[in-house]
């Protein structure tokens, strides 16, 4: 008996220290006691945390880069003008809003003052599109043009002419007479095909009138369907 008893204390001081101490504090399963088991569900706790975090982080990469490759139309110095990103501050400070590439902005440049009533106040509130490749061509339609015009035989400058959204409006009559023009410019005005975005080209092409005009009354005109020709 004495032998065996002997026998099992060598058995047990052989044991590394540490397992020892956990044999004699009663815990079959190694642990160390309160404080160690505590420990494990902040660890999750932390992980969980993390995972959220780098959620949130990718969510806000994705958020900014949506909207920086936006498009909205606002308007600059009374133009359209098509813009990137958004007219909104992003998280309340970020600021993503630049003015689109010169070739996706409408050319000629649209007046905003000549556009209908409620596209007016559309772009000068801003508003969103989502392909500018689209959304120009639609206001370029929209806008209400200059067109060159027959007025009690002169030909004169008109804003809206035949357009339903537009409002017409006589602008100017010129003393250009119809019946000194060449046939070909005559039969152009009086149908309507002289008509322009913005004011400045009707006046160029009223005044490229007036040269085709005067040319028509010289002793040779250089023009063929001149009146009397």
């Amino acid at each position: 008996m004495t032998e065996s008893l002997l026998a099992a204390e060598k058995a047990v001081r052989s044991l590394p220290r540490r397992l020892v101490a956990r044999r004699s504090s009663g815990d079959p399963s190694g642990s160390t006691g309160t404080s160690g088991r505590g420990m494990r569900p902040w660890r999750w706790l932390m992980s969980a945390g993390g995972v959220l975090v780098l959620g949130a982080a990718i969510t806000v990469v994705v958020l900014v880069q949506s909207v920086r490759n936006g498009y909205y139309v606002g308007e600059e110095e009374g133009q359209v003008v098509l813009y990137r990103g958004t007219p909104e501050k992003v998280l309340g400070i970020l600021d993503y809003s630049r003015k689109a590439p010169a070739k996706d902005q409408p050319n000629p440049p649209i007046p905003v003052a000549d556009l209908p009533q409620n596209l007016q106040q559309q772009v000068r509130r801003t508003f969103e599109v989502s392909r500018p490749s689209a959304t120009v061509p639609l206001l370029e339609r929209a806008v209400c043009r200059y067109s060159l015009a027959n007025r009690t035989g002169k030909v004169a400058i008109v804003r809206g002419r035949g357009q339903e959204a537009c409002q017409q409006v006589e602008i100017d009559v010129s003393d250009v007479l119809l019946r000194d023009l060449p046939t070909s410019d005559a039969d152009a005005v009086r149908s309507g095909r002289f008509a322009f975005v913005g004011q400045e080209a009707a006046r160029a092409k009223l005044h490229d009138l007036e040269q085709r005009r005067n040319a028509c009354q010289r002793p040779s005109p250089p023009i063929s369907d001149c009146p009397g020709s």
